[in-house]
C-alpha cells in the first residue's frame, strides 16, 4: 500500500471537504471528523501536513488555532470556541474556560481520549463534556464512557489507551478496531445520576432532554458546574 506523504496532503489545504464544528464538540474529535471525510487513512501524519500536530484543547499558541481555522475554513472564533482558555480572574489557581463555564482544569481529563462507542458510531461527534473529570456515563445510551481498547493491550498487559491524538486511522485504535465497535456496559444508576447532574449544570440540550431526577437535592442541582464538580470530589 502507497503510504500518503505529509507533502501530498498539505497541497490540499484548504481542505477539499470542511465542516464546521458542532455544539459543544472537542477539538481532537472535530480534528478526527476532518481526517476521516478528506479520505487521510493517518492521523499523524494529518496533523503534520496541517501543522497543528501539538494542537491540544489547553494549547495557547494562537498560530495552531489559526492553522486549523485555515485549513478548516472556518471561523477562528468557531475554531476557538473548542479552546480550554485559561483565566487569570478569580481566587481559585487553575482556572480554565469550558464551554464558557470556568472550572479547575483538575476536573478536565487531558491524557485520555473518553468515547460512548454508541454515539461515534452514530455521529462521530465527541463531545467535550467526556472530558470532564466525573462524566462517566453517556446520557443518551446509558452506557458507560470507554477509554481504552477491548481488542488490545500494551505492553504492561492492560486494555491500550485511547489517546487524543495518534499514528492511526481517525477512528480506530492502533491495532484497527473501529472506536464505534468497542463494546459497552450499561451504566450504573449512580454514574448515570452524576453524568445527568453535570450536564444539567451546563445547561445543555441533552439535560432538558433528559430529565434530571428528583433523586438530586434542588441545592446540589443548581450549584454552578465548577462548584459541582468539587462537591462531587469531595464525597
Amino acid at each position: 500500500m502507497r503510504r500518503e506523504s505529509t507533502d501530498q496532503i498539505s497541497f490540499r489545504r484548504p481542505l477539499p471537504v470542511t465542516v464546521a464544528p458542532a455544539p459543544g464538540e472537542n477539538l481532537n474529535g472535530y480534528v478526527r471528523r476532518l481526517c476521516a471525510l478528506n479520505g487521510v487513512s493517518n492521523l499523524g501524519l494529518f496533523r503534520t501536513a496541517l501543522h497543528i500536530g501539538k494542537l491540544s484543547s489547553s494549547t495557547a499558541d494562537q498560530r495552531l488555532w489559526i492553522n486549523l481555522s485555515a485549513a478548516s475554513l472556518q471561523p477562528l472564533a468557531a475554531i476557538k470556541a473548542m479552546q480550554w482558555r485559561k483565566r487569570e480572574d478569580g481566587f481559585l489557581l487553575g482556572i480554565v474556560d469550558f464551554q464558557g463555564y470556568a472550572i479547575q482544569k483538575k476536573f478536565l481529563r487531558t491524557s485520555r481520549l473518553r468515547i460512548c462507542p454508541l454515539c461515534i458510531r452514530e455521529t462521530k461527534i465527541v463531545r467535550d463534556t467526556w472530558s470532564l473529570l466525573y462524566m462517566t456515563a453517556c446520557t443518551i445510551h446509558s452506557v458507560d464512557l470507554v477509554d481504552s481498547c477491548d481488542h488490545c493491550c500494551n505492553k504492561n498487559n492492560t486494555p491500550t489507551p485511547l489517546k487524543y491524538s495518534s499514528a492511526t486511522l481517525p477512528w480506530s485504535c492502533h491495532c484497527k478496531r473501529d472506536l464505534g465497535e468497542i463494546g459497552t456496559v450499561p451504566a450504573s444508576p449512580e454514574t448515570l445520576l452524576v453524568s445527568l447532574a453535570l450536564e444539567h449544570a451546563m445547561a445543555s440540550g441533552l439535560a432538558t432532554e433528559n430529565q434530571l431526577p428528583c433523586s438530586i437535592f434542588p441545592e446540589i442541582a443548581e450549584l454552578p458546574l465548577n462548584d459541582l464538580m468539587t462537591f462531587i470530589d469531595i464525597v
